[in-house]
């Protein structure tokens, strides 16, 4: 059984949503056996230009299409 206090807690569950790990129980084993875990961080900025790449694509796919058309 393991015992936290408040902010020992919040820290835990930082750590814990930064993985993969479906679990609380494995996490917490993983972290106490030192086995490795992976950190799964979502850069905003790369979605947003993912985003607009796309939309880009999507632009130019259209220009060649109509141009065909002509």
């Amino acid at each position: 059984m393991l015992r936290f206090d408040d902010d020992e807690w919040m820290k835990f569950l930082v750590m814990y949503e930064q993985t993969d790990v479906k679990a609380k129980a494995v996490f917490a084993k993983a972290r106490i056996f030192g086995e490795p875990f992976k950190v799964l961080r979502e850069d905003k900025t790369l979605v947003e230009y993912y985003t607009k790449l796309s939309s880009f694509h999507s632009q130019y796919r259209m220009i060649g299409n109509n141009y065909n058309q002509v």
